[in-house]
């Protein structure tokens, strides 16, 4: 359970995953439990038959990267871990003509335009975004902090005129 869903590293992963928050919601004490709750969304929920199958090559692929970093000393960071994983997804989608590829709306940004980096264990990170609109005069600015998981830890916003 720790080297799958709790390490700093893997909830990296998983909070890059689309749909990956929902699939560690709850308190489950063994996989089993984990993977029936996943199975139950499924049914119950009407979850697509292609987030299910996300969640269990991103289970896959955490765990054949722990065995690359442990056995073979090699050093990846969750980006290229979410890379494989959604490139393998869309590899199954094609083989078995699942609905994965109908949804490409909720897939994100394709890892390699994505500029920002996870801060080092243990330090935040917080970004900020700033526009300004010249014809009516407004100003905002947005604030977001994560940890060096990426999961998100707050966020603020303010708008006022100039």
């Amino acid at each position: 359970m720790h080297v799958l869903f709790q390490c700093p590293f893997s909830r990296a992963v998983w909070s890059l995953i689309p749909g990956g928050s929902l699939a560690l919601t709850g308190g489950y004490n063994t996989m089993a439990e984990m993977f029936e709750s996943w199975l139950q969304h499924k049914q119950q929920q009407n979850f697509r038959e292609s987030w299910f199958q996300l969640m269990l090559v991103t289970t896959w692929s955490l765990w054949n990267t722990r065995c690359e970093v442990n056995f073979q000393d090699v050093k990846i960071q969750p980006h290229s871990v979410v890379k494989k994983v959604l490139n393998f997804a869309a590899y199954l989608d094609k083989m078995y003509g699942s609905s994965l590829n109908q949804h490409n709306s909720t897939l994100p940004i394709p890892l390699i335009e994505r500029h920002w980096q996870l801060p080092e264990s243990p330090f935040f990170k917080l970004n900020c975004d700033a526009s300004h609109n010249v014809n009516s005069g407004n100003i905002g600015i947005a604030l977001i902090l994560r940890d060096c998981a990426g999961t998100w830890r707050g966020a603020q916003q303010n708008a006022m005129q100039e």
